[in-house]
């Protein structure tokens, strides 16, 4: 998957510099439950550059989400249990990782394409799969949590 995000990137350069490649579009600011946009002005090529300026961001913020992801994921194989603070705590930060990227995305992307729309405007609010991902986390965090502790409790008893 990091490979993937990267050379999304490298396109999605190429494409904000040399312009768009036919037949290509590269967009994950459609995707989502729940999404509002109103729009005022004409948007026809600054809608294309501040969705790709987006996606960027998004795929470097799941670049680095992958990476830490695939080292913990990584320390399991190696043998390490999943029922100590330092794993339940990567998992949370990763959901709140998937919670912010879900719901800043939108808005960030309203706030570049009103800035790139000459004399007018989008507003995009919404949130995508990110927030349900960041939640299921969220809740596993817990489940390894509660499971740590009884972990301790069963080693006090022993």
């Amino acid at each position: 998957m990091i490979f993937v995000a990267i050379g999304m990137i490298v396109l999605l350069i190429y494409d904000l510099i040399f312009g768009p490649i036919d037949g290509m579009i590269f967009s994950t600011i459609n995707s989502g439950f729940i999404s509002f946009s109103k729009t005022n002005g004409n948007i026809d090529n600054q809608e294309r550059i501040a969705a790709e300026i987006v996606t960027i961001i998004i795929a470097l913020l799941n670049i680095y989400i992958y990476n830490k992801a695939s080292k913990l994921f990584n320390g399991l194989s190696g043998g390490e249990t999943p029922f100590n603070p330092h794993f339940s705590g990567k998992i949370r930060t990763f959901g709140y990782l998937y919670i912010a990227q879900s719901l800043l995305i939108k808005p960030l992307y309203s706030i570049i394409l009103s800035v790139l729309i000459p004399n007018g405007y989008k507003v995009v609010i919404g949130f995508g799969e990110g927030l349900l991902i960041g939640l299921i986390l969220l809740i596993a965090s817990a489940v390894l949590d509660y499971g740590t502790e009884l972990q301790y409790i069963s080693d006090e008893t022993v």
